[in-house]
């Protein structure tokens, strides 16, 4: 595990805080024992000077005299240890009147500011605790210095210090530890993601990442990341079903040609001959130029969408005029019941497009001596625009894949029933494309076919 790694930067950067956290912590109970511990001396020696100070006038002559002995103060454990005792009494223009014999020569010289403290001393070369008090007024002495050395206090501090640093060395094996066990935790889930996208990389479209325990972010990614290889799988599949739907829409008119062209070059011809072969042959190029037209538009649909605005009106009008020769022929009639100023957010020549896809299906199936109906009515934000026909319909289950690229459902398989497959193909992108869509109506009632285009109003 490296330190460029998340994981590696993870495990250090807790095990760093881990570890600051026990040293401050560390640091603060030893000195917060230290200063206990100095407190505890403190009352010690403020108690003991007080019975020095009643002592220290008990002679008939009330001179102030110090007695040389021992102080008896408790230890961290409760146990009574007997301390070399430093006193000293100070007149009142800071002259000692007297001293132990503790004071190699002088006891220190007086500093008012001692008055009523405690406070470090190092005097005959050794480190006192020292308090001062004040005397009674039944005497020249003014005030008593009372001190014992430091070092049994200074050793239990140092001997609590190397406790306390080997506790710490412990915490912080125990928190890098931790810290490492906890960025692995954290970090295996990721390691799953990232292989399973490494092999989305590499091709694997059937790869998933799956169920994880981690984190609620990392589950929430390892979804996201599930759903979007599911995506990105059935985007493939269809690119590659419209590629293999789109060669064989192709290969037909291009057989046709070919052979026509092989044909009539296989051996002289009248006049009248080559001219039924270039018109056979002119039939097809029509029919690959069509299906060209259908394959640009159908790419160009996502991204065409222009903030454009056009009257519903105009275009129905325009595609029923269009189409009027075609319902002839079928005797099939086709009519437009549009609101007039009927404005919607889309270009013109794609809302004349869409109109025109779905009229043309329509007349395809649509039978003899029925009527085609086109229809537009406004609501609130959007226009719902409707074409329906009293032809055969649409099986519930086919109501989407109608919508798929060359996709012709039954009897209207063969070519020559008209079309290239990729009217309502293009007509779904076209919608989508303007913020809108096109739907089958599932619940309409009787015969045919009831296509349904909702578009923002303009």
């Amino acid at each position: 595990m490296t330190a460029g790694t998340l994981r590696g930067r993870l495990a250090l950067s807790l095990s760093l805080t881990l570890a600051v956290t026990v040293m401050l912590g560390g640091g603060a109970l030893i000195v917060s024992q230290s200063r206990a511990l100095e407190r505890q001396l403190d009352a010690s020696l403020r108690a003991h000077a007080r019975s020095e100070i009643e002592t220290a006038t008990d002679r008939p002559d009330h001179l102030a005299h110090l007695h040389n002995d021992t102080l008896d103060v408790s230890g961290t454990r409760g146990e009574t240890l007997s301390l070399a005792k430093y006193a000293a009494l100070y007149a009142g223009d800071g002259r000692v009147l007297a001293q132990t014999s503790t004071f190699d020569r002088r006891a220190p010289r007086w500093n008012p500011r001692w008055m009523n403290a405690a406070f470090d001393l190092r005097a005959s070369g050794a480190p006192l605790r020292a308090v001062v008090l004040p005397m009674g007024a039944q005497t020249e002495a003014r005030a008593l210095l009372l001190a014992v050395p430091r070092g049994p206090l200074d050793a239990t501090v140092r001997d609590q210090a190397l406790i306390a640093a080997a506790l710490l060395a412990v915490a912080v094996a125990l928190a890098t530890g931790v810290a490492t066990w906890l960025a692995r935790w954290l970090t295996r889930d990721l390691d799953a993601i990232a292989r399973t996208a490494r092999e989305v990389s590499h091709g694997d479209l059937d790869a998933r990442v799956g169920v994880v325990g981690g984190v609620a972010e990392i589950r929430a990614l390892a979804l996201d990341l599930d759903q979007m290889i599911a995506r990105l799988a059935g985007l493939v599949a269809t690119q590659r079903r419209f590629v293999s739907d789109a060669a064989h829409e192709l290969r037909a008119p291009l057989t046709s040609l070919r052979g026509e062209l092989e044909l009539a070059l296989r051996r002289p011809r009248t006049a009248d001959e080559y001219r039924e072969a270039l018109t056979r042959a002119h039939a097809d190029v029509l029919s690959l130029a069509a299906l060209a037209d259908d394959l640009l538009a159908l790419a160009r649909a996502r991204t065409d969408a222009a903030n454009a605005t056009a009257r519903v009106g105009d275009a129905t009008a325009r595609v029923v005029e269009l189409l009027r020769a075609a319902g002839d022929e079928r005797n099939v009639t086709l009519t437009a019941a549009v609101p007039e100023g009927l404005t919607v957010r889309f270009a013109p020549r794609d809302l004349e497009r869409v109109v025109r896809n779905l009229a043309e299906n329509a007349l395809r199936h649509a039978p003899a001596g029925s009527t085609v109906r086109i229809t537009a009515e406004p609501h609130e934000r959007s226009v719902i625009l409707a074409v329906e026909d009293d032809g055969e319909g649409v099986p519930v289950e086919q109501a989407e894949r109608i919508f798929e690229p060359f996709v012709r459902l039954d009897p209207a398989r063969q070519r020559d029933a008209g079309g290239t497959g990729l009217g309502l193909a293009i007509t779904r992108e076209l919608c989508r494309a303007a913020g809108g869509d096109v739907t089958l109506d599932l619940h309409r009632e009787g015969a045919g076919a009831r296509f349904v285009v909702r578009m923002m109003r303009g």
